[in-house]
């Protein structure tokens, strides 16, 4: 089972609006990056991340691949490998075989953002604040749907 009231749409929005606000308004050393978002799925009573929403800014072709190491750092942190704080990078005898030791990503209520492609602690500001977009339109979502329902079915 997947969240209920979190969505691709609601990913893409946060998304692009933290990514944009941090192109326009930080002292940013280029515009291109790569965002991932995992949350948890629960099989059972097993809970796992999966890889939800990815996107790309900037060029098509880049010196490094900021999608893997976007990916790598939700990895890290999602297995708890990495506190995803402020220059918290993944100590060496941690990191995966794929793996980074960068840091720039969080996990924030459950759900763990990362990107990749700015310097590091830009790469945490658009992490931390998709997380708590992504967050704050889920609630919007349930609200929504409560006050048009006037009551929450959990089994639909």
């Amino acid at each position: 089972m997947k969240p209920k009231f979190l969505t691709q749409h609601i990913c893409k929005k946060a998304v692009e609006t933290v990514v944009n606000m941090v192109f326009e308004t930080m002292p940013v050393n280029k515009k291109e990056c790569h965002v991932v978002v995992k949350i948890p799925i629960v099989k059972g009573n097993q809970k796992k991340y999966a890889f939800f929403y990815s996107q790309s800014f900037g060029r098509k072709e880049w010196k490094r691949d900021y999608q893997a190491i976007a990916n790598s750092k939700a990895e890290h942190i999602a297995l708890g490998l990495n506190g995803g704080g402020s220059e918290q990078v993944t100590p060496a005898h941690l990191i995966l075989e794929s793996g980074t030791p960068y840091w720039g990503g969080c996990k924030m209520d459950d759900i763990v953002v990362a990107c990749s492609g700015l310097q590091p602690w830009f790469d945490q500001v658009i992490s931390r604040q998709v997380a708590a977009m992504i967050i704050a339109l889920a609630r919007e979502n349930y609200e929504t749907y409560i006050s048009k329902r006037g009551k929450l079915d959990f089994m639909k």
